[in-house]
């Protein structure tokens, strides 16, 4: 039986002499692990459909261990975001993230759609720190989503001081243990402002380095400390890139 399927590969890793596992994030049934047999060979007919963050319609049959490629349709390369050092360094981030909280063949049409619209967001912008900040709004909307919601209802925008506490998964006017950390209002406000700001509307958020700066360590030990993530590579990868070219 063929399992026709719409899918963005996350991952790949080499496997034998010319084959490839793909981890597919599908829109029907999640992360899905593929493989591409012969898809390292130049004339690969599953080539183009074996790269990073390509979109597209997969037919796969179901083998003893894994899903098997037997045929694809290119729906979107995303061949502008890989000729972007900087922007396929935090897609590949997203990606990690998808590969590594969802479940496999567990359904989340919302989440798809939402990294579909990222990629296409993504590839729009050309202000690098605007796309960071976009990674960091869907980070964020995708661990809200996954049941790792920063509760804010005891935060009140318009009163001061602003502390959050990791641990609790809070954001709050007053620091209620030692776990309760003064993160500034500016912050506060503009974790909020990722939050619920549609990604089209990226472009119109104000923002500083800064404040960029540390939303994403708010948010990576926020990931660590909350989910069985200890480690995400990609960030490693983003960290050498940024301090290649800054």
């Amino acid at each position: 039986m063929i399992l026709d399927i719409e899918g963005i590969v996350l991952k790949k890793v080499n496997y034998r002499d010319d084959d490839l596992i793909l981890t597919i994030f599908t829109k029907d049934r999640g992360n899905l692990a593929v493989m591409a047999r012969g898809a390292r060979r130049n004339k690969s007919k599953y080539l183009s459909c074996s790269q990073l963050l390509v979109r597209g319609q997969f037919q796969l049959y179901r083998g003893k261990k894994y899903y098997s490629i037997n045929g694809c349709d290119l729906l979107d390369s995303h061949y502008k975001i890989r000729e972007d050092l900087i922007g396929y360094s935090y897609a590949m981030l997203c990606a990690e993230l998808l590969s590594k909280l969802l479940l496999e063949e567990d359904e989340h049409h919302r989440i798809y759609d939402m990294f579909d619209k990222y990629l296409r967001t993504l590839i729009e912008l050309d202000d690098d720190l605007l796309k960071k900040i976009l990674t960091l709004s869907f980070t964020v909307k995708l661990i809200s989503i996954l049941g790792y919601r920063i509760n804010h209802q005891e935060y009140d925008s318009k009163l001061t001081p602003c502390f959050f506490s990791i641990a609790q998964g809070s954001l709050a006017n007053e620091r209620k243990d030692m776990t309760y950390d003064s993160i500034g209002e500016e912050i506060a406000a503009f974790l909020m402002k990722i939050t619920y700001i549609r990604f089209e509307e990226i472009a119109k958020i104000y923002y500083n380095k800064e404040m960029v700066e540390k939303i994403t360590i708010i948010l990576l030990d926020y990931i660590y400390y909350h989910t069985e993530i200890s480690e995400l590579k990609s960030m490693a990868f983003i960290k050498e890139i940024e301090n290649m070219l800054y």
